[in-house]
């Protein structure tokens, strides 16, 4: 089995995004990458944009090669939409890339799914240039699909996703995407399939309205995962702060008796992380934009897109980007 993860906050922006190759099939696993628009009261730095499109680039790249899509739900740092958004790279273009052609196992959208999730759900199964099966509870060859399980904590807002185990010559992959490692019934569940590796995200520690206890839980349910799983990839919310490093210290202890081992997404990939958007104000101060430069980017200019592609060249030929 080979995984490539193609996207992930360690790699510069939001993502969760993985390519798997397996004897039978090459799957695209929640091809979506997104900056939010605001963090510390600041927009998106031209280094988080040049990520950003670095990222979109691989999963077009990826998308080219693979023959089934996953999307374990529809937030668009998982998926694509096929209409603009201004700091996605996201339109109809990017969309048929994507999905046209392909075998699509997707979130049901009429089934444990909140209303601006199936909205925007509503304008991948309009689609006709790909065949859409609702993947909830399924099996398809070496496919399994979770049953639904919550995004974060039980009864949350931000809905519902399912997970993907995938299966190859005695090796098991889990995408556990946005579950956040809140909740045992998902952590057993995860360990229930037995993987050899998972790729999920931990809790996102940057949020003020999430209490001590829930961030005690995800760390213990860390810690408990990492007992049984050779390789754990924990990334995505987590590391969108800096204090994930000290977040890990537990898990990654208990690990080390077992000979297991912690990665982020870009330690997996064997790149040196780079967080962005933790450093959002910090980019800002060492590198400011000029006061017009996010209407010029919406207008495309010519010299700010340039500009783009430089710092992207940076970020691909040299992963360094501020000290």
């Amino acid at each position: 089995m080979k995984i490539e993860i193609l996207g992930a906050e360690t790699m510069g922006a939001r993502s969760l995004c993985c390519y798997v190759e397996t004897k039978d099939t090459k799957i695209l696993i929640d091809p979506g990458v997104s900056l939010t628009p605001w963090r510390f009261g600041l927009k998106p730095h031209l280094y988080e944009l040049a990520a950003s499109r670095l990222i979109r680039k691989r999963i077009l790249n990826r998308a080219s090669d693979a023959d089934a899509v996953v999307l374990s739900h529809y937030h668009f740092d998982h998926y694509t939409p096929a209409f603009p958004r201004l700091y996605d790279w996201s339109d109809e273009t990017t969309a048929t890339k994507i999905y046209s052609g392909k075998t699509i196992f997707a979130k049901s959208n009429s089934n444990n799914i909140n209303y601006s999730q199936k909205k925007r759900s509503y304008y991948l199964y309009e689609r006709k240039d790909c065949k859409i099966h609702e993947a909830d509870g399924s099996i398809y060859k070496n496919l399994t699909f979770s049953t639904p399980v919550f995004h974060g904590e039980k009864d949350s807002k931000l809905g519902y996703i399912i997970m993907t185990v995938i299966d190859d010559n005695g090796e098991r992959f889990v995408h556990a995407s946005d579950c956040q490692c809140f909740l045992e019934t998902t952590i057993e569940m995860i360990i229930d399939y037995k993987p050899t590796i998972v790729l999920t995200s931990g809790p996102p520690l940057y949020l003020a309205q999430i209490e001590k206890g829930s961030i005690e839980a995800a760390s213990r349910n860390i810690a408990e995962l990492s007992k049984h799983i050779p390789t754990l990839i924990i990334d995505h919310h987590l590391t969108r702060s800096e204090r994930y490093g000290e977040f890990l210290t537990k898990a990654v202890s208990a690990s080390s008796k077992d000979n297991h081992k912690i990665y982020t997404a870009a330690e997996f990939m064997q790149l040196k992380p780079c967080l962005l958007e933790s450093r959002r104000k910090e980019l800002h101060e060492k590198i400011p934009l000029p006061e017009d430069w996010h209407e010029r980017f919406a207008n495309k200019d010519e010299k700010v897109m340039d500009e783009i592609e430089r710092i992207e060249d940076n970020i691909l030929h040299d992963n360094l980007l501020i000290n």
